[in-house]
């Protein structure tokens, strides 16, 4: 299922632009003129599209078989930059509680919140950005 969940989230219409890839666990984003500043590093947009990405991939993994009976859209985010980001950027994220304390939630209360941390490194591992992203998780019905 991991990988059908991968391939979900890079079919996003926006991912697909952004050219968007796959590697196991990681979501990645290679600098290209397309995705560049003004300064030749990977622009701020760019590395956020992918940590937002990367924190969906993680919130469908996190939902399991209630994906299918529960939206999860985007409420808010923060992120710091360490680094500028050259070369390909990989995003790894990771829920900050335990998943299923955020399940018991949706299934009580029929919403929940779910934090993910976002990490960005560079080919040589070294993090350029680490982002905080809440996802609003609502049961449908």
């Amino acid at each position: 299922m991991s990988f059908e969940l991968q391939s979900l989230v890079l079919s996003v219409p926006f991912n697909r632009h952004l050219r968007l890839e796959g590697e196991g666990d990681w979501l990645s984003l290679d600098l290209t003129e397309d995705v560049s500043n003004h300064v030749g590093t990977m622009h701020a947009g760019a590395l956020f599209s992918l940590a937002e990405a990367a924190s969906g991939l993680c919130a469908l993994r996190a939902l399991g078989s209630l994906f299918v009976e529960a939206r999860a859209v985007t409420r808010s985010a923060t992120i710091e930059f360490r680094k500028p980001a050259v070369g390909r950027i990989r995003a790894v994220a990771e829920p900050v509680r335990p998943v299923d304390e955020v399940l018991r939630a949706l299934e009580q209360e029929r919403r929940a919140n779910l934090d993910i941390v976002v990490k960005l490194v560079d080919r040589v591992d070294v993090e350029v950005a680490e982002l905080r992203i809440t996802w609003a998780l609502k049961r449908a019905g």
